[in-house]
């Protein structure tokens, strides 16, 4: 679904409210995640308005990234964006191994899309 034109005003610097946290990163690397970003964000706009960047951190998915990035910062930001997703790629990952995982907790904020549903197994009993 196209978020063009009704994502909270459009105003560079303005994010719309967030979905919810972000739960799949630690205080310590999410801090070194919004440094770097509120880094790179200065050299892009100038601004040291951190609200994109905590907006960034809390998205779900690199495709929500990348569509928030390219309308906020134009498709000329798009290797900001790339970078940013692979830098919460490898945050999550430390996480990830650092922390035993629920059974039933969805895989890292990195999914493309829902899962596909699993096979359905056939009830075949052993004789």
């Amino acid at each position: 679904p196209g978020r063009s034109g009704d994502a909270g005003g459009g105003a560079a610097g303005k994010a719309p409210a967030a979905k919810g946290p972000s739960k799949t990163l630690t205080k310590s690397e999410s801090g070194q995640l919004a440094k770097w970003c509120q880094t790179e964000l200065h050299k892009l706009t100038g601004s040291d308005d951190t609200t994109l960047c905590e907006f960034l951190m809390s998205l779900h998915s690199a495709a929500e990234v990348h569509e928030y990035v390219r309308e906020y910062l134009g498709p000329e930001a798009r290797a900001f964006a790339d970078e940013f997703v692979l830098r919460k790629r490898m945050d999550t990952v430390e996480v990830v191994l650092s922390k035993p995982r629920k059974p039933d907790a969805p895989d890292a904020f990195w999914d493309s899309g829902p899962a596909a549903p699993a096979p359905a197994k056939a009830n075949k009993k052993k004789k």
